[in-house]
């Protein structure tokens, strides 16, 4: 797939009803709709993660995913309920996939060849030989020559750098999507382990051995067991199952993802960023807001495929009305995207009224200073991360009147290193890099 990567201003987006405002674009949200049930066998779990949506001659084709993957064709979302075709399933006893094979990410490499990169789910611990629901997690691989209808699966390219424990516990890396750099002729894993992480294979098979983990700034450990890093532009929003495509109206990369339960100031939503290169992510935007008892959970934005679309696209995901009665609705509703300069929505806040300034001294030796802005009186949080995504200092939690604040790090009890400074408000988040040297 061809792309054409031309520069673009960073901007930042806030929330106003159903619109996305950006200094840049301009993001409309439709009213929402559900989903019919589809008849598929996984349907009251669906959506279960990223839905993979590619061209298949005059139509397309679809991937349905749970512990089992079904795929159908059709010419859109609506148009491919009832699958009935399962294509990838559970492994076998003492596999790292016995609990099940989610195929999250498909492309094609020509009419009949399809690679596919699927969560992975084990649920056989020492301790518990037969836990049903808690899963250890991982990312594989997996391939097609007949378009599809059969794959076979070609091992794990991504694991924790943390062992799998003997007694049943959520963990692992997985919740994935994967895209395909053609500036740089790679591939893109994005997943979580807690945090968004993000992988790289240079080979165009993306075969197990072939990928490296983000870590401290560099892509130096291996996918399978090695270290990770959070991307440290997103690390104020803690999440997973992130979906990312290219947008040709905004000529950007576009994520959208859920927040963790109580890991934000809007937990159980779905947030947005957007990048020019994959690597540098404007600050994370709440795109969808859950009241106390909500839930939207498993974003994907389909326009011509999950991992390109242009002004007009939609918006997938799953809603609980209640989380606590796992009622799930799948829900679509329209997005429109486009660039625009100088919008400010009537009653909102100046969008020049908040920021975050560089630390000074910077790089520095103990101690250094920082100055914010606020646009009105709210509840405002400074905090420093180290780069393994660990919380080593809160310097600001409390509600501050308009106008600009300063406050102090005091470094002297940390090492040598980059640390981030995040911060985050009802409405904006931003995340400046500092480099302590002693």
């Amino acid at each position: 797939m061809s792309i054409n990567h031309s520069a673009m201003k960073w901007f930042i987006i806030l929330m106003v009803g159903r619109v996305l405002v950006a200094q840049d674009a301009l993001f409309t949200l439709g009213e929402p709709t559900i989903v019919k049930n589809p008849g598929v066998p996984i349907y009251p779990w669906y959506p279960d993660g990223h839905i993979s949506f590619l061209q298949d001659g005059d139509h397309h084709q679809m991937y349905w995913v749970g512990d089992i993957t079904y795929r159908t064709l059709g010419q859109d979302v609506i148009s491919m309920q009832k699958p009935v075709i399962a294509v990838l399933g559970k492994g076998e006893k003492g596999s790292f996939d016995n609990g099940g094979a989610w195929l999250m990410s498909v492309f094609r490499k020509n009419e009949n060849e399809l690679i596919g990169f699927y969560h992975a789910e084990d649920r056989e611990f020492d301790a518990d030989p037969t836990s049903q629901f808690i899963s250890w997690k991982s990312i594989a691989l997996c391939t097609s020559v007949d378009n599809g209808v059969s794959w076979t699966k070609q091992g794990q390219i991504i694991s924790s750098s943390i062992p799998k424990p003997n007694v049943p516990t959520w963990g692992g890396n997985g919740d994935h999507c994967v895209v395909w750099d053609s500036v740089r002729s790679r591939w893109v894993c994005f997943y979580q382990e807690h945090y968004l992480m993000l992988a790289v294979s240079e080979s165009a098979n993306a075969e197990p051995g072939s990928w490296f983990k983000y870590y401290n700034g560099e892509f130096t450990e291996e996918g399978w067991g090695g270290k990770n890093s959070p991307i440290p532009s997103l690390m104020t929003v803690p999440g997973g199952n992130p979906s990312v495509h290219y947008n040709t109206a905004l000529d950007r990369w576009v994520m959208i993802w859920h927040s963790w339960e109580g890991q934000s100031s809007y937990s159980k939503s779905l947030w947005l960023s957007t990048s020019e290169d994959l690597m540098n992510w404007t600050p994370p935007q709440p795109v969808l807001v859950a009241e106390e008892i909500e839930k939207y959970w498993y974003p994907t934005i389909i326009g011509e495929s999950d991992v390109l679309a242009g002004q007009d696209a939609w918006l997938y995901y799953a809603y609980w009305p209640d989380f606590n009665n796992w009622q799930r609705q799948f829900i679509r509703r329209s997005i429109h995207f486009e660039k625009s300069v100088g919008i400010q929505a009537e009653g909102t806040d100046a969008i020049d009224g908040y920021g975050l300034e560089q630390n000074y001294p910077n790089p520095f030796n103990a101690c250094t200073h920082i100055a914010f802005q606020l646009s009105k009186h709210e509840e405002v949080k400074l905090s420093v991360w180290n780069m393994r995504g660990e919380k080593v200092a809160e310097l600001v939690n409390e509600t501050l009147p308009a106008g600009r604040h300063s406050a102090t790090f005091d470094a002297s009890a940390l090492a040598s290193g980059i640390y981030c400074l995040s911060m985050t408000t009802g409405t904006f988040a931003e995340t400046k890099k500092m480099l302590l040297i002693k």
